[in-house]
């Protein structure tokens, strides 16, 4: 239990319910790595109330493991007076398949690290999966019930999943974010590695079947858990013809 939740179950008396408020008008990035190993210092009040404020959250630094945003929510009474602050951790993968056991252990992660860090308020962890080709058993609303249990003080994890054809294309934004340049240097780097991979690719009957391993093989080793070919795609094309290529050499 919070702070807040048993010190109100000591005076024999819950806290008081609120309704829950988010202001964020712009996200920057905090480099610093206090954080790394303790969200202490994240669970804070007056650093929630300054970042509340100020209507900004954060990403947080390159290679941090659980999260990749932060935001504060400030909850209030019926009479709209503040009661406290509350942490939004956020994590966010976009994958064309992310299993609901996978999802799990996600949450379960953001949860732990949150609850060790012991908010005064509560906390809630949120995982966004962008790209996903179906909707999961997993996905939950933040409805009344979620807004109690944060009111009450306690660490409240939750799912959204984002379909590929979501109406604002948030989805093929974030599958867009790697660039034809990026994986082209991918190509030129791994070059050597090509050969090798793709004669596993074709002792592989699945492949096989596929008509065009050489595609096929390039799609997965490209774009496992990545964007999709789209109609122009010089990087996927030149991975395709390089082991089509070697395939070709290895015959002779």
């Amino acid at each position: 239990k919070s702070k807040r939740d048993r010190e109100g179950t000591e005076q024999g008396k819950k806290p008081t319910p609120a309704k829950i408020y988010f202001n964020a008008i712009q996200i920057c990035r905090n480099h610093l790595r206090g954080y790394a190993s303790d969200w202490t210092s994240l669970c804070d009040q007056t650093f929630l109330r300054n970042i509340f404020d100020a209507g900004v959250g954060f990403y947080v630094f390159a290679g941090c493991a659980t999260i990749d945003c932060v935001f504060s929510l400030v909850a209030k009474d019926a009479g709209g007076a503040v009661v406290g602050y509350i942490p939004l951790f956020v994590s966010v993968k976009s994958h064309d398949d992310f299993t609901e056991a996978a999802a799990t252990t996600e949450c379960h992660q953001m949860h732990r690290k949150a609850d060790d860090a012991r908010p005064e308020f509560g906390a809630l962890s949120l995982l966004v999966i962008f790209g996903a080709e179906r909707k999961g058993a997993d996905t939950k609303c933040l409805d009344k019930s979620c807004v109690e249990q944060l009111c009450l003080g306690h660490c409240v994890e939750a799912v959204l999943r984002i379909p590929r054809n979501d109406r604002f294309g948030l989805s093929r934004v974030f599958a867009s974010m790697t660039s034809d340049r990026d994986e082209t240097t991918e190509i030129l780097a791994s070059h050597c590695f090509v050969g090798y991979e793709n004669a596993n690719a074709n002792e592989n009957a699945k492949l096989r079947a596929s008509g065009n391993p050489q595609e096929k093989y390039a799609r997965e080793s490209l774009r496992k858990s990545r964007r999709k070919k789209t109609q122009e795609d010089a990087p996927l094309d030149m991975l395709t013809q390089l082991a089509s290529d070697l395939q070709f050499e290895s015959r002779k």
